[in-house]
């Protein structure tokens, strides 16, 4: 006998709410599921899919930097590498 796994939901429509499940990986779970939170407040539930929001712009925005970075990271080897060309020829 197996005993459940209690998780937290992370979609939008049941963010934060509490469930049991099977303990299995996913692809060999059998399939039992229930929701073990007591009923949810609206007023907490709008903060919690701000703050999710809020999560996936900076995640989206540090990928952002991070491109950039390495980009800035390119230009500047690129212009070193020219400047010991120069030093070379002088």
């Amino acid at each position: 006998m197996l005993l459940a796994v209690v998780k937290y939901s992370r979609t939008f429509l049941n963010l934060g709410c509490q469930f049991a499940c099977c303990p299995k990986d996913e692809k060999k779970q059998c399939g039992y599921m229930i929701w073990v939170d007591p009923e949810r407040d609206d007023r907490a539930f709008g903060v919690l899919v701000k703050l999710m929001k809020k999560k996936m712009q900076v995640e989206e925005d540090a990928k952002k930097w991070d491109e950039e970075l390495g980009k800035a990271n390119y230009e500047l080897r690129e212009i070193k590498n020219e400047l010991k060309a120069v030093r070379q020829q002088l």
